[in-house]
């Protein structure tokens, strides 16, 4: 008894309830709408007014007690183009991306949904001059990204009104957004930009840091980059990846923050693996960029995935992951959808076609995108799959509270028989492996209450159906055939696989 009763408070210890903090989704959010967080130069339609950078912030609100919360700073797509000039979405606002934000503060995160400066060229006559200009308005966003890190850190420095942990931050974005975090997490060399394929024709980078300025956001023409709170630091520790990509896979290095990656593999408009970008509208080349596979098979080799592979992530979304990339880790991908599949808009006539008119939401749908997403009912269980994927791995890589379970599989405790549990979190059984026969298991809640006794046909190896249980932490009691027992907890979680 006093071994499950010592089980019991390492549970207490690591979750004050049944709902575990970063894992699970149980918190009330409070919403903070059009925070200012810089301005810089504008370049779409009015090259010479300025762009006043905004962000909301999603904020949960049980917490008071949490003085520090990790952030993530999450980047809408938009195609580097104002929103609905071609298409229903590239805003803050969005619908899914309010979804996301607030999945994120559910589960113990200050969530940032940011504006970033549009613009680019798309119908340029030349390759080269195509070429330019997206890589362009990639690194305007690039620099906003840095800006809005350091505005974090200058918050926090003023008394930390949103109770932000400034070592533990993470950028995302998705497809053009994920461009721009990609970038912010990994050009740091100006070498960099000195690629042969981000090179004009006389030999000059596509990008000028006199003139945009500098990779830290410093310098450049006054008329063309504003540079703000140059005292604080913009680095931060690690990057979510939907359906973006790399200007180059050499750009990502060791020790560079880890990334966690999800892509719809048949995406048209961004490749799955490493080809050129083409303009949708026109069918013209732009420029050569590698999607979710290269940049994972990269992270692989550089060890910048690293910190995953000291873990014993071994649930069902895991297994499917790696199955579907030959085994390797920090990444997602959808193998029959395109272009977002987890995305949902408000349906708006003047910029999306094929709209169902008779729901809220929709999907667009033309060359680029294979998929169309018709309401939120078949979206959200996408992001079902990414928060889940996505939640152990951030714990682990910004060790957020709680992280040490996915180090090693179960709890050893000093008892006669050792035995381990996997997968741990588990979705629909887990499976014990003892080193010496168990003839009856029982499980218990986080209260202690027995919720499941069974006998079993003494053996070293057995499997455990979750059969009614709800998601949350349990206490695992094996008694083997000595009548010695041995306590373990565990984790049953929510998903929904796509």
């Amino acid at each position: 008894m006093k071994k499950l009763l010592f089980a019991f408070a390492i549970c207490v210890a690591l979750s004050a309830s049944a709902q575990e903090r970063y894992l699970d989704e149980y918190l009330n959010v409070n919403v903070t709408e059009d925070v200012t967080y810089g301005w810089n130069w504008s370049v779409h339609f009015n090259p010479d007014a300025i762009d006043t950078l905004k962000m909301d912030i999603y904020e949960p609100e049980e917490d008071a007690n949490v003085q520090q919360r990790p952030v993530i700073v999450f980047n809408p797509a938009g195609s580097y183009l104002q929103p609905l000039l071609t298409a229903p979405y590239g805003s803050r606002k969005d619908p899914y991306i309010q979804e996301m934000c607030t999945r994120f503060a559910q589960r113990g995160w200050v969530a940032i949904a940011i504006n970033y400066r549009y613009g680019w060229n798309p119908i340029a006559s030349t390759q080269t001059d195509r070429a330019r200009s997206i890589m362009q308005a990639v690194y305007r966003p690039t620099l906003d990204n840095r800006m809005c890190v350091r505005y974090l850190r200058k918050t926090v420095s003023e008394g930390n009104i949103y109770n932000i942990d400034t070592e533990r931050i993470a950028i995302g974005g998705d497809n053009s957004g994920a461009y721009n975090a990609i970038s912010a997490a990994y050009l740091n060399d100006h070498a960099e930009l000195n690629l042969f394929k981000f090179l004009d024709d006389q030999g000059n980078s596509f990008i000028d840091v006199n003139q945009l300025g500098d990779l830290d956001g410093s310098g450049g023409d006054p008329n063309q980059n504003i540079f703000l709170y140059p005292e604080y630091s913009d680095d931060f520790d690690l990057v979510l990846n939907l359906g973006g990509a790399v200007a180059d896979t050499s750009w990502i290095d060791a020790g560079e923050p880890p990334i966690i990656n999800f892509h719809g593999v048949q995406d048209a408009g961004t490749p799955y693996e490493t080809d050129v970008v083409i303009v949708s509208l026109t069918g013209q080349p732009v420029v050569e960029v590698s999607g979710a596979l290269d940049i994972a098979k990269q992270a692989d080799r550089t060890g910048v995935n690293n910190v995953f592979l000291e873990t014993n992530l071994n649930d069902e979304l895991s297994q499917i992951g790696r199955s579907r990339t030959e085994g390797i880790e920090g990444i997602f991908p959808f193998p029959d959808k395109g272009f977002a599949p987890y995305a949902y808009y408000v349906c708006d006539v003047s910029g999306a076609v094929h709209c169902d008119e008779t729901s809220l939401y929709c999907g667009y749908k033309n060359s680029l995108v294979s998929n169309e997403c018709n309401n939120e009912t078949v979206c959200k269980p996408y992001i079902d799959t990414i928060m889940n994927y996505f939640a152990p791995r951030a714990m682990v890589a910004l060790k957020l509270q709680g992280y040490e379970q996915f180090l090693n599989v179960g709890i050893e405790e000093n008892a006669p028989t050792t035995f381990i549990v996997s997968p741990n979190p588990a979705f629909d059984r887990i499976k014990i492996v003892a080193d010496k026969p168990v003839k009856a298991y029982t499980i218990y809640d986080i209260a202690g209450k027995q919720v499941i006794r069974r006998e079993v046909p003494a053996n070293t190896e057995l499997y455990i159906p979750r059969e009614t249980l709800e998601a949350g932490m349990y206490v695992l009691e094996i008694e083997d055939t000595a009548a010695q027992k041995s306590v373990k907890k565990y984790f049953f979680n929510k998903v929904s696989v796509f």
